[in-house]
């Protein structure tokens, strides 16, 4: 049986084939990250965290009406739920409060290290 015969040009080609596949995976993995900026998605999680504490500033506004307070007081469980309702409601305000201020922007000295330098471990 006959061996197919390759030009130089062509054995040239085939051995640098995975240098050529790497080549473009690598400029593809640049180009696709260089488009996901980082001011882009912060940006766009500070108007979703926005939007999430005016959400739970309205629902804490509404849980405050009187009629809603006044059924409330007319049972036990209900008042504990409510409280801790709005114990959940506090504490997703200061997670978000917390995302904001600590993990979008992080001081140079926490970025170097890697860690809160106040907190005390």
């Amino acid at each position: 049986m006959n061996k197919p015969k390759f030009s130089n040009s062509t054995r040239k080609l085939l051995i640098q084939l995975p240098l050529i596949i790497l080549m473009l995976a690598l400029t593809l993995q640049i180009l696709l990250t260089g488009c996901a900026s980082s001011p882009h998605r912060d940006s766009s999680i500070h108007a979703i965290l926005a939007k999430e504490n005016e959400l739970i500033e309205k629902i804490k506004a509404e849980r405050s009406e009187e009629n809603l307070q006044r059924a409330i007081e007319q049972n036990e469980l209900l008042k504990k739920a409510e409280a801790h309702l709005l114990m959940s409601l506090d504490e997703i305000l200061n997670a978000n409060k917390v995302v904001t201020t600590k993990i979008m922007n992080p001081t140079k000295q926490e970025a170097k290290n890697g860690k809160d330098e106040g907190a005390n471990d």
